[in-house]
């Protein structure tokens, strides 16, 4: 919906992508990610003092719970897959 007017940048995976296909200028793709970064750390801090929520109890059931030794390997996988699919979809939606 926003794609036009934000060029779609939902996080840095996306805008590295768009970088490395030269969709986005450097200055911009940096920008774009420290804007990102602040965003993340700075969203769940809000909802957290709004909610009266803490970090321990913030845990729950997720691809690196379980048996500690193949938890790196794991989330890594996990993130290499799901971001695939995600820049597949960015791509097939930005006009050529």
């Amino acid at each position: 919906i926003f794609g036009s007017i934000s060029g779609g940048h939902i996080n840095p995976a996306v805008t590295f992508g768009l970088l490395l296909a030269r969709k986005v200028c450097p200055l911009r793709a940096v920008l774009y990610v420290i804007a990102q970064i602040i965003g993340a750390i700075v969203a769940p801090a809000v909802l957290m003092a709004i909610m009266g929520l803490n970090a321990d109890t913030m845990g729950g059931y997720n691809a690196l719970s379980g048996p500690d030794d193949s938890k790196i390997a794991r989330g890594f996988v996990t993130e290499m897959v799901l971001t695939m699919i995600l820049m597949l979809a960015v791509f097939a939606t930005i006009d050529p």
